[in-house]
């Protein structure tokens, strides 16, 4: 088996320039231009070199054609960015404090019984402070 890897005959039966124009997806415009270069036979090297990719990542989008077809060429999900757990804990944060009252008798100092919510940020126990 030779290192190179073969390119897909049914790449002549897609126009990838037109594709490229009405593609809103700026990584799938980039897939499609890779194949419009390929069609116009540059080299695997040459096309990495235009595109600023690895000849790797031109080798991966052209067997991903072959095996999947124009499919293969859109962006695939990710596993998603983390949530932020400070965002997280600030919008819960919102639904389990109420703004705290102080005691009726002015005399004794007062505190709030919040604090047990070790997790919460310091914003959210911005309510429980003494005035």
């Amino acid at each position: 088996m030779s290192g190179r890897t073969p390119i897909p005959a049914e790449i002549n039966n897609h126009n990838f320039e037109a594709l490229y124009r009405k593609e809103p997806h700026a990584r799938t415009r980039i897939r499609y231009l890779c194949m419009s270069h390929i069609q116009a036979g540059k080299s695997f090297s040459e096309i990495a070199q235009m595109l600023k990719v690895s000849r790797e990542t031109v080798r991966m989008w052209v067997k991903r054609f072959a095996e999947e077809g124009l499919t293969g060429l859109s962006e695939r999900p990710g596993r998603g960015a983390k949530q932020d757990y400070r965002l997280k804990m600030n919008l819960s944060s919102k639904r389990l404090l109420k703004p705290c009252k102080p005691p009726a008798s002015r005399t004794r100092r007062w505190a709030c019984n919040r604090s047990r919510y070790s997790r919460l940020t310091p914003d959210a126990l911005l309510c429980c402070l003494h005035p």
